[in-house]
C-alpha cells in the first residue's frame, strides 16, 4: 500500500530519529540487516517456517536495545506492531520487509550523520 511505503514510512523514520534519544543509523541498520538476512534465506528457497524464529526473535532484541537505551520507545512500538502482523511468507516479504525498507530509506534521507 502506498501509505505504508511512503507516508507512514516517512513519518516513522522522522519519529524514531528525533531528539537526543533517537535511534542511530548503525542501530537501525543492525535490525534491518537481521530482517534482510531472513528475507535472503527465503529468496534461496528456505520456507517461511525456517526463518520465522529469526523474525520473531527481533522482538526480544528490540526490547533489549530499549532497555539499554539504544532505541526509542517509538521504534519498539513500530517493530512490535509490525511483527504482530506477520503470519506467513507474504505478510513478511511483501508487507514487513518492504515497509521496513522504506522506513530505512527515509531515515537515511533525514539523519545521514547521526552515527
Amino acid at each position: 500500500k502506498k501509505e505504508l511505503l511512503v507516508d507512514d514510512a516517512r513519518d516513522i523514520a522522522r519519529i524514531i530519529g528525533q531528539g537526543y534519544d533517537g535511534i542511530k543509523n548503525a542501530q537501525l541498520r543492525k535490525f534491518y540487516s537481521h530482517v534482510r538476512a531472513a528475507d535472503t534465506r527465503m529468496i534461496y528457497d528456505a520456507p517461511f517456517e525456517a526463518v520465522q524464529p529469526a523474525v520473531l526473535e527481533l522482538s526480544a532484541f528490540v526490547a533489549e536495545a530499549l532497555g539499554k537505551k539504544k532505541v526509542p520507545i517509538a521504534f519498539k512500538e513500530f517493530m512490535d506492531k509490525n511483527l504482530e502482523n506477520i503470519h506467513d511468507a507474504k505478510s513478511f516479504r511483501q508487507g514487513f520487509v518492504k515497509h521496513f525498507q522504506a522506513v530505512v530509506g527515509f531515515f537515511g534521507s533525514f539523519y545521514r550523520d547521526n552515527g
